[in-house]
């Protein structure tokens, strides 16, 4: 298949097409055609403005909403930047080959990961181990391993492991670290 191209003259390609008697003579099949070009040119420009510039990484709004119902994905409450970034994640998850390497691409994309690391264990199980910022919400920490879920390869378990960054660290210290009582450092989302 080959490049898809903009026509950008329908008008004068359309009046071309006639034969030099007809443009002479009659002035008449010459506006209508010039009238129904003309509108055609409007379609062509607007879907061509679809085409080109209205991605998924360009779409806002209502639009995000068409590529949710498009992947059957409900947007439940996300904000644009957040909903699109799930999105993706449920592209890269519906086009997996269950590897490791793209098990990892969804948790980043999915989790915004700033660290992702995978490891096959025995019996046949994948654990993906992600470092965000902030714990996510139960709800969104579900989603993530549901996309993961439907990543994997066939057979294979799957344990998630979402853990902060922020290394441990007693009260006195500056360090600005989680110390005794802060809340867990890991987390074993595919329990939730």
């Amino acid at each position: 298949m080959g490049e898809v191209l903009q026509v950008g003259d329908h008008v004068a390609q359309a009046v071309a097409s006639l034969s030099q008697y007809e443009q002479e003579n009659h002035p008449n099949e010459v506006g209508t055609i010039e009238l129904f070009s003309a509108r055609w040119q409007g379609v062509e420009d607007a879907l061509w403005e679809r085409f080109t510039r209205r991605g998924l990484s360009d779409a806002v709004g209502a639009e995000l909403d068409l590529w949710g119902v498009l992947l059957a994905e409900p947007r439940a409450g996300l904000l644009d930047d957040d909903y699109r970034r799930i999105l993706g994640a449920v592209i890269l998850a519906r086009t997996s080959d269950g590897s490791n390497d793209r098990l990892a691409q969804i948790a980043q994309v999915a989790a915004g990961a700033s660290q992702v690391r995978t490891f096959d264990l025995w019996p046949p199980t994948v654990r993906v181990e992600y470092g965000v910022p902030a714990t996510l919400a139960d709800g969104a920490a579900r989603r993530v391993v549901r996309l993961l879920r439907r990543a994997k390869r066939g057979g294979v378990m799957l344990q998630v492991i979402e853990w902060t960054p922020a290394p441990f660290a007693f009260e006195d210290d500056e360090d600005g670290g989680l110390g005794f009582g802060s809340g867990g450092l890991a987390r074993r989302t595919d329990l939730l």
